[in-house]
């Protein structure tokens, strides 16, 4: 069966915009907005849902190299922090971390570029 890269990339771009948008996490982890997550299962949605990684690797996603090197530094970054962390994170000790912080901003990085 044939990849629908058009779809994926859509799945990337808005689960990369959810990581960039701290306002929707403190709506969403903190159950303060109509939204539902936590920082569990962001990490889920980026590595598994989304499969950043695999998405990165493909040649025919269409990405540039200054596209793929941006998602390239933030699965280094998310991988990096989630080898810190708990298996299960509390939002309340990742929302200010600045290793949080720099993953937001690499988010949002990304996510202009694709």
């Amino acid at each position: 069966m044939a990849v629908d890269l058009k779809n994926w990339r859509t799945v990337v771009k808005q689960v990369v915009g959810d990581l960039a948008n701290e306002s929707l996490q403190r709506r969403a982890w903190f159950g303060v907005g109509p939204e539902e997550s936590s920082p569990d299962e962001d990490f889920c949605q980026f590595f598994g849902d989304a499969a950043v990684e695999e998405f990165l690797d493909r040649r025919d996603a269409g990405l540039s190299h200054e596209q793929r090197e941006a998602g390239r530094y933030l699965l280094q970054l998310m991988r990096e922090i989630a080898a810190q962390l708990p298996q299960h994170v509390e939002p309340a000790s990742l929302i200010d971390d600045p290793r949080w912080e720099k993953v937001r901003k690499a988010a949002q990085r990304f996510h202009q570029l694709i």
